[in-house]
């Protein structure tokens, strides 16, 4: 799952999805996966009424039927999710060198083996290499036509060309019963480079760890940890290959690993994985031992030029001290960000909120004033946000402060009728 219901959980939800709305295109499923993505982490109903909207529109388009099936295995209803792939795949029928539909016949049979049922994730391979029988040479011609099939898609349609890898991949585990077979088909089939090549990677680390992890299947430990350390110095930025370092360090001498992987190194790093680094801090609860790694880690990022102009960094460079409760060293990084990040709204905003209590009202106005002269808005004025803030405060008071709010109270109703 893309996002969490934590994710999403501060978000202006009809702002979110007018932007999925206005961003679809006629032959791009990319951002409708998003919007399905979102409406999952919501939670409920509406991801499954979304995405019966989409086929609505497209009954013919692959992509929107495998989306459709993923999300019933995300809601745990693999009956479901079954029809799905037996009507478009079985009943239908469409051609190997359609638009989506590798991604499908993979997913199935990844659905089957994840569920215990390797026998079938056998047979729906076979299926789909239009193979008939359980014999050996029908395991061999098997291969040799999904071979044939990733061979004829066009390298610009490289996801569809990935799933014929992991489907063969999975046919090797499945019928050799090993997972080295497995991991040699990702490493003969890997693209050259760019994200295609990253993705394959991820996708032979996901098959380990479902494997030894999920499947709890007899499996050297070091096989996990030396791919995902392998991987993690090729894509460092990669925050599932980031987890399978940490799933795989389990355990071991982990603490001196991620001191190494944390440290700066002989490579700059950017926001991505100065960010990652902040999460690795935070990783099996223990951020409060690494909050001053952490905090090292993001003074240096905040200083270098690659790096220092990300309102991110700055934004979690102020959470993490708000967090550890210095509320003046969050207020002295807010003045810096907004020097380095000058129209970045939300940074500002956090003096309204979050660093409300290190602020008096005449910094407030000031910081007012400065968004004005930039031109930076917002929906509600920042003197109705005060006023908000300040009846939180007090309702949340205790009744030794109902004397000194009414004090204001009266001597702000004498300063209004002062000229008269």
């Amino acid at each position: 799952m893309l996002w969490k219901s934590e994710d999403v959980e501060d978000l202006r939800e009809e702002v979110v999805r007018s932007v999925f709305a206005h961003m679809r295109a006629d032959e791009e499923q990319e951002w409708d996966s998003l919007a399905l993505a979102f409406e999952t982490a919501l939670g409920g109903k509406s991801a499954s009424k979304l995405s019966r909207k989409f086929l609505s529109s497209a009954r013919d388009s692959l992509p929107h039927w495998c989306m459709h099936a993923q999300l019933e295995r995300l809601r745990g209803r693999l009956d479901d999710a079954r029809k799905v792939y037996n009507t478009v795949l079985i009943a239908s029928r469409p051609a190997n060198n359609e638009v989506g539909a590798a991604q499908l016949w993979s997913d199935w049979a990844e659905m089957e083996w994840l569920d215990g049922k390797a026998e079938e994730a056998i047979s729906i391979t076979l299926k789909a290499a239009n193979v008939e029988g359980q014999g050996g040479i029908a395991l061999l011609r098997a291969k040799r036509n999904l071979e044939d099939a990733m061979r004829t898609v066009p390298s610009e349609r490289w996801k569809d060309r990935e799933a014929w890898v992991k489907m063969l991949a999975l046919f090797e585990l499945l019928t050799a019963k090993a997972l080295p077979p497995a991991l040699s088909v990702f490493d003969a089939h890997a693209p050259d480079s760019g994200v295609a090549r990253e993705s394959t990677a991820v996708a032979a680390l996901l098959m380990v760890y479902r494997h030894s992890i999920v499947l709890r299947a007899p499996t050297p430990p070091v096989t996990l940890r030396e791919r995902a350390r392998a991987a993690l110095d090729d894509y460092p930025s990669n925050s599932v290959i980031v987890a399978m370092v940490l799933e795989a360090e389990k355990g071991q001498a982990v603490a001196g690993y991620l001191r190494d992987i944390r440290g700066e190194g002989h490579h700059a790093k950017d926001v991505i994985r100065r960010a990652m680094d902040v999460w690795m801090g935070g990783w099996n609860g223990r951020w409060q031992l690494e909050a001053e790694r952490t905090r090292t880690g993001l003074a240096i990022a905040v200083e270098r030029s690659r790096t220092k102009g990300s309102a991110v960094l700055w934004r979690l460079f102020i959470e993490l001290e708000v967090r550890a409760g210095d509320l003046q060293s969050a207020k002295r990084l807010l003045y810096r960000a907004v020097r380095e990040c000058p129209f970045a709204k939300d940074l500002y905003m956090l003096a309204f909120d979050t660093l409300r209590p290190a602020f008096t009202a005449r910094e407030l106005a000031d910081l007012g004033d400065l968004m004005a002269e930039r031109d930076i808005r917002t929906r509600r004025g920042l003197d109705e946000i005060e006023v908000k803030e300040a009846e939180a405060d007090s309702s949340s008071g205790s009744d030794t402060d109902g004397g000194d709010v009414e004090l204001e109270q009266q001597a702000s109703e004498y300063r209004r009728l002062k000229p008269y």
